[in-house]
């Protein structure tokens, strides 16, 4: 393929009336595919289709004939031109009629304003002499009513002169701005404009007459998606989550979508299969001293648990920043043909929309965050899978805010969080003692947890409460819930989450109390 680009370039051929018929936008780029169908004789053709985007990649054209062993290819080229446009005389006469009018409207109000300028000063002046007659009067004789009323006087037409000076100067500004922006208009318009153009050149060949449809597909950069997704809790004794997956498009191809099929689709074909590059590693070892020999070092640290009823962390993959498939090409269809305007601005367009059943809980987790929080769990009833992206929140028929989910498989449960409930109040408080017992000095640590739960709303709140115990990697170390001085009701997993589900009334308080112990040797220390 060639690329002709000149200042008039003259292209021969039968021209194709090739609409745009579907589009698919990939993470970075979209391939655009145009069909048209054309009336031909048997025997060589040269094609023609006219203005295409000159951003079109040239080695990513392709055309084929809908129909199978319709006729064969012999070439095809990419041509761009410079198509340059003379002045614009009748529109400069506009624009230069308007700028002498507000030339004449700001002379105008020019002189009028310093009429005023001048009223001001023998307005002011007379305020001066009156106020200095007055005080010569008052040596001499008593006070005047009539004084009193020409100073007011006076000061009321001085305030009402500053007031229209000062009217008039914003004005001026004004005037001043609009024959600025009526220039700068004009002198765009007295420049010749440029436009740059691209056609399609297609030089086919068909055993026979008839008339044949042709697809053309290339690719363009300028064009990209992201997911986002809309939740929308419902209310009821069977509560549902009303999900709708959109993908919101930016696109500045120079070609505006109209009435095409829209695909998105998670493919990377910039991305090579490159094998990973491999670096050695080095292991050393060393003699412990006798210090290490005799002491083991034990820290404390917060490990996320993998669930998969919960919702997913963000995938750590070696790609560019974009989108997470979990390594798979995925592909969604907007459900109708849409417009996407060549504007560079975001818009969206649904793909998908289900619903799905709910259980909603009131959860606490005070060692995260002192609050309690609406959450619901779903599974993704789709075919497809959630790609990671925000999620906007409705509840109650308004905006709650704005949560995100990780990549999610189909049939998965995952989890939302509706905000927190502002009506009820968690205080907690952590306290730790420390102690040896025995002939050997074992090391006992006591950690005591208090929470106080207020409910300030108006109905009744079924809450799950869940604390954390250290769970020990070594048998050196023993973990023990202290049940009998702990409050009763609760459950214990393997990941050491204490779990309560309490029911808190109207104006009710509860206060939640865990204790447990941590034992160890004497030579093992405990480091937070």
């Amino acid at each position: 393929m060639t690329d002709a680009v000149g200042s008039q370039t003259e292209l021969m051929g039968m021209e194709v009336a090739a609409p745009l018929d579907a589009v698919l936008v990939l993470e970075d780029r979209a391939q655009i595919t145009r069909r048209g169908k054309v009336i031909l004789k048997s025997g060589e053709h040269t094609l023609l289709v006219r203005d295409v985007t000159p951003l079109i990649v040239d080695r990513s054209v392709r055309i084929r004939f809908a129909e199978k062993s319709a006729g064969s290819f012999r070439d095809q080229q990419v041509r761009r031109s410079y198509v340059v446009r003379a002045e614009r005389p009748e529109k400069e006469k506009e624009i230069t009629a308007a700028i002498e009018a507000k030339v004449e409207e700001f002379r105008a109000e020019n002189d009028r304003a310093w009429a005023i300028f001048r009223e001001r000063e023998m307005v002011g002046h007379a305020n001066d002499v009156l106020k200095s007659n007055v005080g010569d009067l008052l040596g001499v004789g008593r006070f005047e009513s009539r004084w009193k009323s020409d100073l007011d006087q006076l000061w009321s037409r001085r305030e009402s002169v500053e007031t229209e000076l000062l009217d008039s100067g914003w004005a001026q500004d004004n005037r001043a701005l609009e024959i600025r922006r009526l220039e700068e208009e004009r002198l765009g318009v007295l420049q010749p404009a440029t436009e740059y153009r691209a056609s399609i050149v297609t030089k086919i060949a068909v055993p026979e007459d008839g008339e044949y449809t042709l697809i053309w597909d290339y690719q363009v950069p300028c064009a990209l998606w992201r997911p986002q997704y809309t939740a929308e809790l419902g209310e009821g004794d069977k509560p549902v989550v009303r999900w709708q997956s959109t993908g919101c498009v930016w696109q500045r191809t120079g070609e505006d979508w109209e009435g095409v099929e829209l695909t998105f689709s998670t493919a990377r074909p910039t991305l090579g299969a490159t094998p990973p590059v491999l670096r050695d590693e080095v292991l050393e070892k060393r003699t412990k001293t006798e210090e290490e020999k005799k002491t083991i070092d034990v820290v404390s640290r917060d490990v996320e648990i993998a669930d998969t009823r919960s919702a997913t962390a963000a995938a750590s993959i070696d790609t560019p920043p974009g989108l997470d498939d979990g390594g798979e090409v995925r592909s969604y269809t907007a459900s109708r043909r849409v417009d996407v305007p060549s504007d560079g601005r975001p818009h969206r367009i649904e793909f998908e929309a289900w619903e799905a059943d709910t259980d909603p809980e009131y959860a606490c987790v005070p060692d995260q965050a002192p609050f309690v929080f609406l959450r619901s769990m779903q599974t993704n009833p789709s075919a497809l899978p959630l790609l990671a992206g925000p999620v906007t929140l409705i509840r109650g028929g308004g905006f709650t805010g704005r949560s995100r989910i990780g990549y999610v498989a189909p049939q998965e449960a995952f989890a939302l969080s509706w905000g927190s409930e502002d009506g009820i109040n968690v205080r907690g408080e952590v306290t730790r003692q420390h102690r040896k017992e025995g002939l050997r000095k074992q090391r006992v640590h006591s950690c005591t947890t208090r929470v106080h739960l207020s409910n300030q709303t108006d109905h009744r709140r079924r809450i799950r409460l869940v604390l954390r115990v250290p769970v020990s990697e070594i048998k050196h170390v023993e973990i023990e819930i202290d049940r009998p001085n702990s409050t009763s009701g609760f459950e214990v997993d393997d990941q050491g989450r204490v779990t309560w589900t309490m029911d808190l009334d109207k104006a009710e308080n509860k206060r939640i109390k865990l204790l447990f112990t941590v034992r160890m040797p004497n030579h093992i220390r405990w480091r937070d």
